[in-house]
């Protein structure tokens, strides 16, 4: 983490203030050390060069994050379609209206998004995801000095009401609750601030909720991981050689 960041920072229990610890330092990152809270005494590690907030959490959520984490681990790479990906995820949203801003991200994954936000002229981008993603993001994020990657549950962002605008792209619709993830998102932005979530739709997607979600939700979420891969390769490689022939 860069120093700056312990500005943007606050106790994700009673928003105090955060006290740091360095133990190792790579360059302009703190690699290691931890943030203890001056008012209820928490302890947060930063190992890693990430400081790490993801405690207690509900077992559901964790399952969701470990999931997620293992693929934005496994394919972590960047790709140049992700741009307009973005922008029409976005959409009303330009490239022009993040110049300046302190942006807040809720769900980072491996930081595709994160990299295009601080590349648009962001302030800074402060991105939250609570997976093993965030080793990936890091790493693709490092060199833009603009970003900071978090460890942290989108229902307690361990940051204060400092940011002018705040987006989370596929992610709420995960949480056991989205629209309490949603309102601690809000409550991160300043007065006039600005928020854009995507969602899945129901509208249309019928076959989805009532056929992929149950067969997701009872048997493949369970699978482990090299077998849902295989699955997955499995049904990937016709649709893909469709697509190309």
């Amino acid at each position: 983490m860069r120093e700056r960041l312990l500005g943007y920072l606050g106790c994700p229990h009673c928003n105090g203030d955060l006290v740091m610890d360095v133990t190792s330092r790579s360059g302009h990152d703190i690699m290691e050390g931890s943030l203890t809270c001056a008012a209820c005494h928490h302890v947060f590690a930063i190992q890693r060069g990430i400081p790490r907030f993801a405690t207690h959490v509900a077992a559901a959520e964790q399952r969701t994050a470990d999931a997620f984490g293992y693929e934005w681990t496994r394919y972590a790479e960047l790709a140049d379609r992700y741009r307009q990906q973005f922008l029409d995820w976005l959409a009303p949203v330009t490239p022009e209206f993040f110049r300046g801003k302190v942006v807040l991200e809720g769900g980072c994954g491996k930081g595709r998004h994160t990299a295009l936000a601080a590349a648009f002229g962001a302030k800074d981008v402060v991105a939250l995801d609570l997976s093993e993603a965030v080793e990936s993001a890091f790493a693709n994020t490092r060199h833009l000095d603009n970003v900071h990657i978090v460890q942290a549950d989108l229902n307690f962002p361990p940051v204060r009401q400092q940011f002018d605008y705040a987006f989370s792209i596929g992610v709420l619709h995960h949480l056991p609750d989205p629209e309490r993830g949603f309102r601690a998102l809000v409550s991160r932005l300043r007065p006039g601030g600005a928020i854009s979530a995507w969602v899945y739709g129901r509208e249309g997607n019928g076959w989805i909720v009532h056929g992929v979600t149950p067969l997701r939700e009872h048997i493949t979420a369970r699978l482990p991981h090299g077998v849902l891969d295989a699955l997955s390769a499995a049904v990937t490689l016709p649709l893909w050689l469709g697509t190309k022939l």
